[in-house]
């Protein structure tokens, strides 16, 4: 239960749009962490497989080469602005895997990668525009 508390309260703050609010079940949030931090190409996290372990601390590369590193805390996300007008971010969804995406600032090109379950919840909890900057 503590676990699913802290993915609630971690993810709250990176969200931008619905509830903003991401909730998993103590039962949706079981992997331990991964034995060693990698780097995990994001076309990787589209898959039907359930993630075997969380992969804190590990890189995301992302299609054009940036890096974005996965806190080495489970249940959280993260956001990372460049000087160019795109940004990355990423959520861990427990059982669900990561989610990752990526954004110009105009939301005019996005992607986002990883399960089907996955995007679900996430864009459930931050809005169907998510990895989109939220607009006033």
């Amino acid at each position: 239960m503590a676990a699913a508390i802290a993915l609630t309260a971690l993810v709250a703050l990176t969200g931008c749009g619905s509830d903003g609010v991401l909730t998993l079940g103590a039962d949706e949030a079981t992997r331990s962490p991964c034995p060693s931090p990698t780097t995990i190409p994001v076309e990787q996290l589209r898959t039907s497989a359930a993630p075997t372990c969380v992969p804190a601390g590990s890189d995301l590369l992302f299609p054009n080469g940036t890096r974005v590193t996965i806190d080495d805390q489970a249940g959280s996300g993260g956001l990372q602005s460049t000087s160019d007008p795109v940004r990355y971010s990423w959520i861990d969804v427990g059982n669900f895997g990561v989610v990752a995406g990526q954004a110009t600032t105009s939301c005019a090109r996005h992607h986002v990668w990883g399960s089907i379950e996955g995007v679900r919840r996430v864009r459930q909890a931050f809005g169907p525009d998510w990895p989109c900057p939220a607009r006033d």
